[in-house]
């Protein structure tokens, strides 16, 4: 017969391996979901503005003034937006840290 041995796991030991797994995988879930919202929160300013200052250029004539102008407004629309966003998760974690 052949018996193959195993190590001796503590229990404790399993379970402090499984809730660091969990917590790790939190943490990455977390991070992974700020890291979407922070593209759409750059993404859709950019393409609302950019098809808005198109269409506005082809109604007016006026080839790529608000096309330009669209971007450009996107960017500070996007900037505000993450400035507030940074400044919540921020003040969450400083409440957090604190309890």
């Amino acid at each position: 017969m052949y018996y193959r041995l195993l190590p001796m796991n503590n229990q404790s030991d399993n379970n402090t391996d499984k809730n660091k797994n969990t917590a790790s995988n939190a943490a990455f879930s977390s991070a992974f979901a700020l890291g979407w919202e922070m593209g759409y929160t750059i993404t859709v300013p950019l393409v609302l503005f950019a098809l808005l200052g198109r269409f506005a250029d082809k109604y007016f004539s006026t080839s790529p003034v608000f096309l330009l102008t669209g971007i450009i407004l996107s960017i500070f629309v996007s900037v505000f937006l993450l400035y507030h966003k940074v400044k919540r998760i921020i003040k969450e974690q400083e409440e957090g840290n604190k309890t």
